[in-house]
């Protein structure tokens, strides 16, 4: 298991992203900087509660009725059950058809299967895969 390099998949998918697969919608924004509406976590307070509190600048969350919160790995990890590594995995692949790794980058091969590419200079690491499309 190649290990994932968290700061830049953080960088790599808002909050945005995350939410938008989950389909959440808020029922109060806020300069479109936050936004409050239903936790989907647990789905609950209905079509116009406000529990779940979301920031776009810092890519956090918080549910005032779980009394959770965290970043949008940790969201889309909650949202699937999944452990973070994997939720992190399948999240980098879906939204930019990569995962940044701390010794490169992890893309499917044409076999389907979880390649890892070896960057050389550090500067690369900022940068797009070579045949990212």
């Amino acid at each position: 298991m190649p290990l994932i390099d968290y700061r830049r998949a953080r960088e790599l998918v808002s909050i945005r992203d995350v939410l938008s697969l989950l389909c959440w919608r808020p029922n109060q924004v806020k300069a479109r900087q936050s936004a409050r509406g239903p936790c989907p976590l647990h789905k609950g307070g209905g079509g116009s509660s406000r529990i779940f509190a979301v920031n776009y600048v810092n890519n956090w969350w918080y549910c005032h009725k779980c009394k959770t919160g965290g970043n949008q790995l940790e969201l889309y990890a909650a949202a699937l059950g999944l452990p973070l590594y994997d939720a992190t995995l399948q999240l980098c692949e879906h939204v930019a058809g990569y995962v940044p790794t701390r010794c490169g980058i992890l893309m499917r091969g044409k076999n389907g299967h979880r390649e890892e590419e070896p960057v050389k200079d550090p500067s690369d690491l900022d940068a797009p895969p070579p045949n990212f499309q």
